[in-house]
């Protein structure tokens, strides 16, 4: 177990993070907005979990919209590290991946926007926004599309998973105790569990994605894997330096903290307590920092 850590940690050594999605025509002139009203059609009360599909397949065909320090809007960067639940969807983008952007799933505005040939959905944020986790500085965020069939298509999987989310049970109870609770009975146990052959599947997929240098793709296959076996010490511990090599500082501790919790005598617990010390602080500054 040790062993594959320290080949994570060897791997991720010297990271250097390059910005993939640059923007698109920077300086070229731009045109002016058109905002169209724009009302969804009344279809058949999905399920949760389809209309949630539906909704992050279109998520991940958009291009998000946010402002740069120098105030030049970037139109290329892509969601990631998406999450949803019945009450938001979050994620953050290639540009400041430490920082998760919220919109709410219980209310809010939407519109369409036309500048030039691009087609932005417009979806107002959460009313309960929490520091930092907002699109700023606008009240809403935009969502790019090439087409206004694809910017009215995901608007309206927005709407239907609102409608869906109306019916879902209130959220269970704090994740990160019901973990704590599961990671107790494991370290009970004599024997521990040989990992599962779904989560043997995505650490091998997991390790070739760091070999490419694709390490979003990594975080990806490790979450899988820890869905299926979320007691596998090693997945968590791994999966917290990835975080950390995308600056993503809350998850890099919530999922180290979740090692300690399965391994607190290990050889590796005096400086993965260090390391959440400095997560922490980083990702306080990073909101106290302006944009």
């Amino acid at each position: 177990m040790r062993h594959e850590r320290d080949l994570l940690v060897l791997t991720l050594a010297g990271l250097l993070l390059v910005d993939l999605a640059a923007a698109p025509g920077a300086g070229a002139q731009r045109s002016p907005a058109r905002r169209l009203a724009f009302a969804p059609a009344t279809n058949a009360v999905l399920s949760w979990p389809a209309a949630e599909r539906e909704l992050l397949a279109h998520l991940r065909r958009a291009k998000v919209h946010r402002y740069v320090s120098s105030g030049v809007p970037n139109d290329g960067l892509r969601a990631r590290r998406i999450r949803s639940t019945p009450a938001e969807i979050s994620f953050s983008d290639t540009l400041s991946p430490g920082v998760r952007r919220i919109v709410s799933l219980r209310d809010g505005d939407m519109a369409l926007v036309s500048k030039g040939s691009i087609w932005i959905a417009e979806v107002s944020v959460a009313t309960d926004r929490r520091p930092g986790e907002v699109c700023k500085p606008s009240d809403y965020c935009g969502f790019y599309f090439a087409s206004r069939a694809e910017a009215e298509a995901f608007l309206q999987a927005l709407h239907d998973a609102r409608v869906a989310a109306r019916s879902e049970p209130a959220p269970a109870a704090d994740p990160e105790a019901e973990f704590a609770a599961r990671a107790a009975a494991w370290r009970a146990r004599d024997q521990k569990p040989r990992l599962s052959a779904v989560a043997d599947e995505h650490r091998v997929l997991a390790e070739g994605a760091i070999r490419a240098r694709e390490y979003f793709r990594a975080i990806d296959e490790f979450e899988a894997a820890l869905q299926a076996d979320p007691t596998w010490p090693s997945g968590n511990f791994n999966l917290a330096l990835l975080y950390e090599s995308v600056e993503d500082w809350k998850e890099a501790a919530r999922y180290m903290r979740r090692f300690l919790l399965l391994e607190p005598d290990s050889r590796e617990a005096t400086p993965a307590r260090e390391k959440i010390i400095l997560w922490e602080d980083n990702a306080r500054r990073a909101l106290a920092t302006p944009e």
